[in-house]
C-alpha cells in the first residue's frame, strides 16, 4: 500500500491511482495545492501495485545521452510559436502523419493544465509552448495503454516524473511508444496559478495565456495572458508569478529532490531551451530559439529526421554548462514555509511579492539579468564575474 510519510517522495503523476483495480486510491489536494494519493484502507487488499509502478521507489540507471544537439526546426512559423527550436513540433507532426497520437500538456477551459491527446497536425498547437505548472495526468495512462494495445503509435511528452509514472505505469516496453520529456526546473503549484490567475481576470474571461511569448526574442520571452477585454504582456523576469516560479518558491517538494536528475530519465528523447548556445555557436543562435536534444535511446534516434532540422552535434558538457537542472535540483526559496502558511489569508501577487522581498539582491539580478540579455545579443561570452 503507498503511503506518503514524506511529500518529497511523491511527484503526483497519479501512476499508483491508475493501476489499482479496487479503486481505493484518489488523488486528493493538500494544502499547497499538490495531488497526492490517498488510500481508503476499508478496500484495500494490499496487492502493492501502488508501489511496484511508484516511479520514485523504482529503481533508475544513470544512462547518458547517446548524442547531443543544437537544433532548430526549418519552420519558422512554428519556431516562433514553439518555446525554443521546434523540434517537438516536429515530432509530434511524424507520429501524427503515420496515424499515431500524440499525449502532452494542455490547457483546459479554466486555463488549468491537463494532460489530452491530439490527432491532428491542426490541433498541435494546443502542445506548443511552456505550462509553467504541474500537469494533471489522473486518467492519462490507462487511455495511453489502450491505445498502445490497440497497436497505435504514442508520442507521450511531459516532464520526466510523468514520463516515469507512464513507464512504470505500463510494467512492460511497447516498440509503438515513444517517450519525451523536457529538463524541468520544477513544477509550481496549480492552486498559486489559479489564484494569481483569477486575480488576473477581474472577472473578464481568460481567452489565451503564453508563458513564453517570443514577439521580443527568444532571450526576452514575456508571459502574455489575453482576456475579452485586454491584454497583460510582462517580460518573465518581470512577472510576479514567473519571478516566483523562477526563485522556487512554490515548487512541489519533490522538485527539490528530483530522483530523475543526473541522467536517470526514462524517457527515449530529452528537450530543452539551449541556453548558452551563442556562447559556441554565435552563428547558429539567433532571437527565434534554439532546442537542445538529447538522444537517449536508439528509439529516440530514430524518431528525429536531422533532415528536418538545422543542427549542430555537441558536447554533452557544453549542454549542462548552462543548463545545470539537467543534473540538479533546485533548492527551496527561504521564505516558501512563509508564503502557504500565508496563501489564504493574503491577495497572491502582494504575498508573492513580499515573500521575494529583497530590495538590494533583486536590483543586483536584475542588472544581470539585462546584461546577460546584451551580451546574448551582441554574441558575447557571459563574464565570469556574473
Amino acid at each position: 500500500m503507498i503511503e506518503i510519510k514524506d511529500k518529497k517522495d511523491c511527484c503526483g503523476c497519479a501512476a499508483c491511482e491508475s493501476i489499482c483495480k479496487q479503486n481505493c486510491i484518489t488523488m486528493v489536494s493538500d494544502t499547497e495545492g499538490f495531488l497526492y494519493p490517498k488510500v481508503d484502507k476499508t478496500i484495500c487488499i494490499d496487492c502493492n501495485m501502488c508501489e511496484k509502478v511508484c516511479p520514485v521507489l523504482a529503481k533508475k540507471d544513470r544512462r547518458e545521452p547517446l548524442q547531443t544537439f543544437a537544433a532548430k526546426n526549418k519552420d519558422i512559423e512554428t519556431r516562433r510559436q514553439s518555446s525554443s527550436g521546434g523540434v517537438f513540433s516536429l515530432i509530434a507532426s511524424q507520429v501524427i502523419e503515420k496515424g499515431g497520437k500524440v499525449y502532452g500538456a494542455v490547457f483546459d477551459e479554466n486555463f488549468d493544465v491537463c494532460h489530452s491527446c491530439i490527432e491532428k497536425k491542426d490541433d498541435l498547437h494546443l502542445l506548443r509552448g511552456s505550462k509553467y505548472v504541474q500537469s494533471n495526468t489522473q486518467g492519462i495512462f490507462p487511455k495511453v495503454e489502450k491505445d498502445l494495445k490497440d497497436g497505435k503509435l504514442v508520442l507521450f511528452s511531459g516532464t520526466p516524473c510523468h514520463t516515469a509514472g507512464l513507464r512504470t505505469f505500463l510494467r512492460k516496453d511497447y516498440d509503438n511508444l515513444i517517450l519525451l520529456d523536457v529538463v524541468c526546473h520544477g513544477v509550481p503549484s496549480p492552486k498559486v496559478w489559479r489564484l494569481y490567475l483569477d486575480k488576473i481576470r477581474q472577472g473578464e474571461k481568460v481567452t489565451s495565456v503564453s508563458f513564453r511569448d517570443k514577439a521580443k526574442g527568444w532571450n526576452n520571452s514575456s508571459i502574455t495572458i489575453k482576456t475579452t477585454k485586454r491584454t497583460i504582456s510582462q517580460i518573465m523576469y518581470g512577472n510576479t508569478y514567473v519571478k516566483g516560479f523562477l526563485k522556487n518558491l512554490y515548487l512541489r517538494p519533490a522538485c527539490h529532490h528530483c530522483a530523475f536528475k543526473g541522467y536517470k530519465s526514462l524517457s527515449d528523447i530529452t528537450l530543452a531551451d539551449f541556453w548558452g548556445v551563442e556562447k559556441e555557436y554565435k552563428d547558429f543562435a539567433d532571437r527565434d530559439g534554439v532546442s537542445l536534444v538529447m538522444i537517449n535511446t536508439l528509439k529516440g534516434k530514430e524518431c528525429l529526421d536531422l533532415s528536418k532540422v538545422d543542427s549542430i552535434e555537441t558536447s554533452l558538457d557544453f549542454a549542462v554548462k548552462n543548463n545545470s537542472p539537467i543534473v540538479s535540483s533546485v533548492k527551496p526559496y527561504e521564505t516558501r514555509e512563509y508564503f502557504f502558511a500565508n496563501i489564504d489569508k493574503k491577495p497572491i501577487d502582494k504575498l508573492i511579492e513580499k515573500s521575494l522581498a529583497r530590495p538590494w539582491e533583486d536590483f543586483k539580478d536584475k542588472i544581470k539579468h539585462y546584461i546577460v540579455i546584451v551580451l546574448r545579443f551582441l554574441h558575447i561570452k557571459k563574464p565570469l564575474c556574473l
